[in-house]
């Protein structure tokens, strides 16, 4: 919850400056890439933080080798994701 209403403030308190620096064409760009990327982040993902919530709640599990896994799993996902994004 904190990461998702964290990003939507940084968001709203971003609009002014971008209606203010760019123009409509640039506008509209910017958006469809930021549609693009809230999109494309839980298919590239693929709920490991989900997946992280849910064993590192679970007893059975080490809560260690949860952590470590799911950090590494969405760390090598968001550099697949961020090679998408280059030009």
């Amino acid at each position: 919850m904190i990461g998702t209403m964290g990003s939507r403030i940084i968001s709203f308190l971003m609009l002014p400056f971008y209606t203010n620096i760019l123009s409509t064409a640039e506008y509209g760009t910017i958006d469809l890439l930021l549609q693009i990327s809230n999109f494309i982040t839980p298919v590239c993902t693929i709920g490991v933080t989900a997946g992280i919530i849910r064993f590192g709640l679970d007893s059975r599990y080490s809560k260690k080798d949860v952590f470590t896994t799911g950090l590494f799993g969405y760390g090598g996902l968001s550099l697949l994701e961020s090679c998408i994004y280059l030009p």
